[in-house]
């Protein structure tokens, strides 16, 4: 990543964590995702995709861990 792609992508993430900080609790527990996101990006073209299911998974063994760090 260079180094212009670096600060655009600092300054999205910096834009995203201002507006974020502006929701209320109110709005998190009684707004729909599309209407909350929509009222957060109202300016960008805001999409939503269908939700799928995540799982976390790990391919570390307990024998694995305590070598993947050598100082």
């Amino acid at each position: 990543m260079n180094q212009t792609t670096q600060h655009k992508t600092w300054d999205l993430w910096n834009r995203v964590g201002y507006l974020a900080g502006t929701v209320t609790d109110d709005e998190l527990l009684h707004l729909s995702t599309e209407t909350l996101l929509t009222r957060l990006f109202y300016e960008e073209d805001v999409r939503l995709f269908e939700a799928s299911d995540t799982q976390f998974y790990c391919s570390c063994t307990r024998e694995s861990v305590p070598t993947c760090c050598v100082c």
